[in-house]
């Protein structure tokens, strides 16, 4: 379901890279941690192929006479929080090569966060960690001493574990059996500003060419799979009163603008293929981290950071 593969992300990081000599570390920092993400993608694809949906969790999940399409109640999302549980030994043998990379390559204060769960953390925990992510539970905090330390090892640890999760949220995105629903869901949207697949917020939006104008999906952060959302709408809150909806670009990325809300302050930035086709909208978001730093000064909170906290 990605738009865009991993070959063609890692080779939008090297064109950026030439173009943007402000964010050559960060876009540094994209490169290695996207060739980690597609070897994890390829060892799902090794370890769990095309059997990843072949399990049964309960009665009601798969049809006896249609294998592989879902049954769920209104309050439970079509990647359920119990497939990690079954899946997460193929590819958790990696995480310590993970943290690894992110002490090599990370910013200064992440390398030094991803040095110390590297000694401290026991391999259970990390697994419990990356398990509440997945379910949108409150993250274990039990290196924390202060109620403050756990807030702020919460935030720490939701920002490592996504990047970890992101090829398994993508590959059963990528594999997802009831291509029907998806299809029209991705369609049509949703009236919610979470994704209809994984219940993650968005990383972004997406603005296409269609008839005269352009039409407008969201991205998840997670999973990666776009859905079409309303143009005038916010994401975060669900505002629609166009006095309250802000866009915000510059002349240094003129396909690039931030999407605030002046109720709830919240904001992403959208990715515009009607002006530059050939951007990749998960890295030319990353590049664009100027635009970041202005909402911030402005007192805007992003809906979702990206892989570099922007």
């Amino acid at each position: 379901m990605a738009s865009f593969s991993w070959e063609q992300r890692i080779q939008r990081v090297e064109t950026l890279f030439q173009r943007y000599e402000f964010a050559r570390d960060v876009l540094s920092f994209t490169r290695e941690v996207l060739r980690f993400q597609q070897e994890v993608y390829r060892r799902i694809e090794q370890k769990l192929g095309a059997e990843v949906f072949a399990f049964q969790t309960s009665v009601r999940q798969l049809l006896s006479d249609r294998w592989g399409i879902f049954v769920w109640e209104g309050n439970e999302r079509p990647l359920r929080g119990d497939f990690l549980d079954v899946h997460l030994p193929a590819f958790f043998p990696l995480f310590d090569a993970y943290l690894d990379l992110i002490r090599r390559v990370g910013p200064p204060t992440l390398a030094a966060v991803a040095d110390q769960l590297r000694t401290d953390l026991t391999a259970e925990e990390a697994r419990q960690v990356l398990q509440a992510y997945w379910r949108h539970e409150a993250l274990p905090t039990g290196l924390a001493e202060t109620e403050e330390e756990s807030t702020q090892l919460q935030a720490v640890l939701a920002f490592l574990a996504k990047p970890f999760l992101q090829p398994y949220a993508e590959f059963l995105a990528d594999r997802y059996p009831d291509k029907e629903w998806l299809d029209e869901v991705v369609a049509e949207g949703t009236p919610g500003g979470l994704c209809p697949l994984c219940q993650s917020r968005p990383q972004l939006s997406v603005l296409r060419p269609e008839a005269q104008g352009t039409k407008r999906s969201l991205l998840c952060a997670l999973c990666g799979i776009e859905w079409r959302f309303k143009r005038i709408c916010c994401p975060a809150c669900g505002e629609e009163r166009f006095w309250n909806l802000a866009y915000y670009k510059t002349q240094e990325f003129p396909h690039v603008r931030v999407e605030a809300c002046l109720r709830c302050r919240r904001y992403l930035k959208g990715i515009d293929l009607s002006v530059d086709g050939r951007a990749v909208p998960l890295v030319d978001e990353i590049a664009a981290l100027p635009l970041d730093l202005w909402a911030a000064e402005q007192g805007f909170q992003k809906i979702e950071l990206n892989l570099v906290g922007g």
